[in-house]
């Protein structure tokens, strides 16, 4: 079975690279336009600018030994278009002006191209006032067409207007220009917005419990006492020897009451003869049993035991009190 050349494994890969190919092409245009169309492009303004020209000083005259007509050229750089002449100076002045009188003692302003070639004419000047030693006119000479870029201007003499028979000479001044001129300015690509960080969580601290001052005790310094060693000898010693007295005790043998007589009837007392005093003998004394008490002798107690030794005696007192009384 024979197989059709272009469905050979070949002819897939041409077409493939083919298409790839033009893919390519076709991506890297459209890339390319839309470039183009995202650039910035830069935008043409118009400014008005204004320049000072200084004229050569030139006296033009008319009439005499030597006519000026023209003063020398002064170089300038006026795009084409539109230019007015805002300022415009012609004065005069010499010895005995007071007495002369002179018509048009003007000037205007010629216009020149690359080649030389008179390309606008401003209109004149005033005259400058007549009649006077020293005096000068000042002002605007309106504006012209530039049908190409000017690269000189220059005062050309007008004694004609109106044209009589005296010389008319005049000093030409400096000159004020303006026109627009175009300015590129590169277009600023728009700035992308800004996009704000998320602000970051900021952990709340956790309030501090408020914990009141404690009240400073001032810290008692210890001292440090030293061990002292108390010698022994000559010491008093600490059990006291006591002599126990022997206790004498009389103890009555038995009581003797005496009850008060029965209360009677008063009786009168009856007279009694006085019988001879008989000797009365004195009553006898009741026997006073005596018993001493043993005590042991000498005895040697500690100090702390001479109360015990004190409470002693006093029991041993009162169980003899009870037996003398039984």
């Amino acid at each position: 079975m024979s197989v059709h050349p272009a469905h050979t494994p070949t002819a897939f890969a041409i077409r493939l690279v083919a298409a790839v190919a033009v893919s390519s092409i076709v991506v890297g245009a459209l890339s390319t336009a839309a470039l183009a169309e995202s650039a910035p492009q830069s935008e043409t303004t118009s400014e008005r600018r204004c320049v000072a020209v200084d004229l050569p000083s030139t006296r033009l005259i008319a009439k005499g030994s030597k006519v000026i007509s023209y003063s020398a050229p002064a170089s300038v750089a006026l795009p084409a278009g539109t230019i007015d002449i805002t300022s415009a100076r012609a004065f005069d002045g010499y010895e005995g002006r007071a007495d002369v009188g002179q018509a048009s003692e003007r000037y205007e302003v010629e216009f020149l191209d690359a080649a030389g070639n008179v390309i606008a004419t401003s209109a004149p000047t005033g005259d400058v006032p007549d009649f006077i030693e020293a005096a000068e006119w000042v002002g605007g000479l309106g504006s012209v067409e530039l049908s190409t870029e000017a690269v000189a201007v220059r005062a050309h003499h007008r004694p004609d207007m109106p044209a009589n028979s005296s010389p008319n000479s005049v000093e030409v001044g400096s000159l004020t220009v303006c026109f627009a001129e175009e300015v590129s300015v590169p277009a600023v690509a728009p700035a992308e917005p800004e996009v704000e960080a998320p602000a970051e969580a900021v952990p709340v601290a956790e309030a501090v419990p408020v914990v009141e001052a404690v009240p400073v005790v001032e810290t008692v310094p210890v001292v440090e006492v030293p061990d002292v060693e108390v010698p022994v000898e000559g010491l008093i010693p600490t059990e006291v020897v006591i002599e126990a007295p022997q206790l004498v005790v009389e103890v009555l043998s038995s009581p003797v009451v005496l009850d008060p007589a029965p209360a009677g009837p008063a009786v009168a007392p009856e007279a009694v003869t006085p019988k001879p005093a008989v000797p009365v003998a004195p009553a006898a004394t009741p026997a006073v049993k005596q018993e001493t008490l043993p005590v042991t002798g000498a005895m040697t107690y500690g100090i702390a035991g001479v109360g015990t030794l004190l409470m002693a005696a006093g029991v041993a007192l009162n169980q003899a009190g009870k037996r003398r009384a039984v």
